[in-house]
């Protein structure tokens, strides 16, 4: 039996990247060995290059390559022709030779070699470097494995690594193949592994994670907005309610000369909607009849001077008898002690002593003197006004319009007059009623905005009710710039510009809701259409005219030293 074996082995490649095939002939150092009767060991050893002083980089070569095949192979991974590079080993000034094989330099049990990657002298000249990132970016290779059939003779011994490492035999007999499997291409590998296809899972699933916890969010503030918006929508509802449940309570118990204003307004708002009707429903003699029907109104004053006439009849009636006489008394009695009068106690007297001449059966006929004092100071008392108090006037003024002296607060002001020369009642014989309450509210609301921007110097403070009508009424038409709303309750006047304080040339008429979008612009040029842009400066044009001694009163308040006085009587809270 023969002594040698023969046994193929596969040639020994790199780990990370493939080299390019190299020719050995092994077959020569087999018979080197055999005649040095030496054993060689075929192994891989790990070289780490070190490139420009701190980067290293490492490769696996089988341990009989030269380092002119190494070369070689460092050349073609930095794109560098082989001629430029020398190698070194680690703190060594001389080069090494290109015949020179690895495992003669491995002196070490890890099979590691350090070595230092340089550049001759003549790269310098010709702009060559080396770039490790050239490296790393290399494109893939594929070597080809072949099959070398070395012969170990049966009395050598050959190194084994496993569990334990020593020297044992190999024989042909024993001796077993692994084989390797079927060769796989790289694009079979990256098919098998199907990398991309992981990465695009996970990334799908992970969009998906983060669009329903987007979502869950949106939602979240979604359902908080709209309770947010339901809670106001119910205050401003309870708001209106309760301002329309006052507004009733006005109308039907007027107190003041602004409440009766108020009425007289719905008043006129009803008259002129019937004459509408009228018009749209008739013709001819209907509609001559029914623009003549009589409508009377009947105020409180009418109503007090009705009860009170009732009981005066009752006095005048000579046919009652004693009895209805003394119950009549007894009423009367009652409704004066409610009356503001000073011939109240008087005639509560007179009553009294009536009621006692009654009960002790005088003849009524000498009763006439005292029922005849008795009529009169009834009628005193439903002829005077119960409201009306004694006037003080400490400074008297001339109304051009009725040629009447009067008192100087019957004398209206506002800052567009130049001098008040008529009163108040002339004033309102002018125009129509008109429910001065609604601008009120309108100043009330500017004043309040203004009061929290902290804009005290605002001309807000000094301008008047009227002021505020004539703007609505005359200057913006009555109706809202955008959408056209009258409703005179829904209306308000805000900034034109919120960064610059309110004034009569600075604000715009919008409804409650568009008023509070409004605020919330800064551009204005990038939400308003140039026609409403361009109508809405000519507007304030207008006002600025209209309103130009403004600047002299708010001048006069500053200097007199009265302004902090202004818009805090409780008025604009």
């Amino acid at each position: 039996m023969s002594k040698e074996s023969d046994t193929k082995v596969p040639e020994v490649t790199t780990s990370a990247d493939d080299i390019e095939d190299q020719e050995v002939d092994y077959g020569e150092l087999q018979q080197k060995s055999h005649d040095e009767d030496e054993i060689l060991i075929l192994k891989d050893v790990t070289v780490k290059f070190r490139i420009l002083k701190f980067h290293i980089v490492t490769h696996a070569y089988p341990n009989i390559y030269t380092i002119d095949e190494v070369k070689k192979d460092i050349s073609t991974k930095f794109q560098i022709q082989q001629k430029y590079l020398v190698l070194k080993q680690v703190n060594s000034t001389n080069p090494l030779k290109d015949s020179q094989r690895l495992f003669d330099l491995c002196d070490n049990d890890y099979g590691v070699i350090d070595m230092d990657l340089e550049l001759t002298e003549n790269a310098c000249l010709a702009n060559v470097r080396l770039e490790p990132q050239q490296y790393y970016n290399r494109d893939t290779q594929t070597v080809e494995e072949k099959a070398i059939e070395i012969a170990t003779p049966r009395d050598r011994a050959t190194t084994n690594y496993g569990e334990a490492t020593e020297l044992s035999y190999a024989s042909k007999y024993t001796d077993r193949t692994v084989s390797t499997g079927s060769y796989e291409s790289y694009d079979e590998m990256t098919k098998r592994i199907d990398l991309i296809g992981k990465v695009t899972l996970i990334q799908r699933n992970f969009r998906r994670y983060m669009w329903e916890k987007a979502i869950k969010q949106c939602a979240a503030e979604w359902r908080r907005l709209q309770k947010e918006q339901k809670r106001r929508e119910g205050k401003r509802s309870k708001a209106r309610q309760e301002e329309y449940r006052k507004e009733c309570i006005v109308k039907t118990f007027p107190k003041t000369k602004e409440d009766f204003d108020a009425l007289y307004a719905q008043v006129q708002l009803w008259k002129e909607n019937e004459l509408k009707r009228i018009c749209e429903k008739y013709s001819g003699a209907p509609k001559i009849a029914e623009m003549h029907l009589t409508i009377q109104m009947d105020t409180l004053k009418n109503q007090r001077v009705r009860f009170l006439a009732n009981y005066y009849r009752k006095l005048v009636d000579d046919t009652l008898s004693s009895t209805d006489r003394i119950k009549v008394l007894n009423h009367l009695s009652d409704v004066i002690a409610k009356e503001d009068h000073s011939a109240v106690d008087e005639l509560e007297s007179l009553l009294q002593r009536e009621r006692q001449l009654l009960i002790c059966n005088v003849n009524q006929n000498g009763l006439d003197l005292l029922r005849k004092r008795q009529l009169t100071l009834v009628m005193d008392i439903i002829t005077s006004d119960k409201n009306e108090s004694p006037a003080k006037a400490p400074n008297t003024r001339l109304c051009k319009k009725c040629s009447r002296v009067k008192v100087l607060a019957k004398f209206p002001l506002d800052t567009r007059q130049t001098s008040a020369s008529i009163c108040e009642r002339c004033t309102d014989l002018q125009g129509p009623a008109v429910d001065i309450a609604i601008y009120r509210s309108i100043l009330r609301s500017i004043r309040r905005d203004e009061k929290k921007r902290g804009a005290l110097a605002s001309y807000a403070f000094i301008i008047q009710d009227n002021d505020i009508k004539h703007i609505v009424e005359r200057i913006w038409h009555g109706h809202s710039a955008i959408s056209n709303e009258t409703n005179r309750a829904e209306l308000r006047l805000v900034r034109w510009d919120i960064r610059s304080d309110w004034s009569p040339w600075n604000c715009i008429c919008l409804t409650e809701s568009e008023a509070r979008a409004h605020l919330r612009i800064v551009h204005l040029d990038r939400y308003y259409e140039a026609s409403i842009f361009k109508e809405i400066t000519n507007k304030h044009a207008l006002s600025k005219h209209t309103f130009k001694q403004l600047r002299d009163i708010d001048q006069v308040f500053v200097e007199s030293g009265t302004w902090w006085k202004v818009g805090l009587d409780g008025s604009c809270k």
